[in-house]
C-alpha cells in the first residue's frame, strides 16, 4: 500500500528533531538514547542504514533509512490481521518487497541527496 506518512529527522545535539513531515502523523522529537524510538535506534546503528519496524497497535510498518545526520521514515499501513509472530515470519519478505519496489529508487536518490547536502558548507 501507499505510505500513510513520511517523516524526516535531523540530529541536533542529543536529539532527533522532526524537521519535515507529510501525511497522517503527529511529528515528535526523540532523545538519541531513547531505546523505544525507531528513529534513534536507526540513527545509532552503525552496521545498517536501513531498518524495518512494526507497531501492532497502530497496524503500521515503518521503513527507516539513515543518511549522515538524517533519518527518513516511511509509515506503511498493514492490511488484514497481523500479530508479532506473523510480522517476524514475513519480515524478510516485507523488507525485500520494499527494497525491490520502484519506490526504493526514490529512497536511494533521497539518501544520496541528503548525504550530499550534509557535506555542503554554509
Amino acid at each position: 500500500m501507499d505510505c500513510r506518512a513520511v517523516t524526516l529527522y535531523e540530529k541536533k545535539g542529543e536529539q532527533m528533531i522532526c524537521i519535515e513531515y507529510d501525511g497522517l502523523t503527529t511529528p515528535e522529537n526523540f532523545s538519541l538514547d531513547d531505546p523505544s524510538s525507531y528513529v534513534s535506534q536507526t540513527y545509532n546503528d552503525s552496521n545498517h542504514d536501513e531498518k524495518l519496524y512494526y507497531s501492532s497497535e497502530k497496524r503500521t510498518c515503518y521503513f527507516l533509512f539513515k543518511a549522515k545526520n538524517y533519518v527518513f521514515c516511511f509509515h506503511l499501513p498493514l492490511l488484514g490481521e497481523w500479530d508479532q509472530y506473523k510480522l517476524q515470519t514475513y519480515q524478510d519478505h516485507i523488507f525485500n518487497a520494499i527494497l525491490e519496489s520502484k519506490g526504493y529508487s526514490y529512497c536511494y536518490f533521497t539518501k544520496m541527496l541528503l548525504g550530499g547536502l550534509a557535506n555542503e558548507q554554509v
